[in-house]
């Protein structure tokens, strides 16, 4: 399949089968080029994953602050 740019149709159709807002997933996907609608669905779920931190979690710190007391 040949690259495409997405297109705010496209951003309906990801939208509708990831059960998120429309306007939400066109603004991830506005313009970025695809051949398959997973590469789509991915920059969508990538855009909403947390992004990792070269430190220890907050969790673990915490963790270990506690364990001091």
């Amino acid at each position: 399949m040949q690259s495409r740019k997405a297109t705010h149709a496209e951003a309906v159709y990801v939208a509708r089968a990831l059960n998120l807002h429309i306007e939400s997933v066109w603004q991830i996907i506005q313009g970025l080029p695809y051949a398959h609608y997973t590469e789509l669905e991915t920059a969508v779920h990538s855009a909403f994953l947390p992004h990792r931190e070269t430190g220890p979690s907050r969790s673990q710190a915490e963790g270990h602050h506690a364990s001091k007391a």
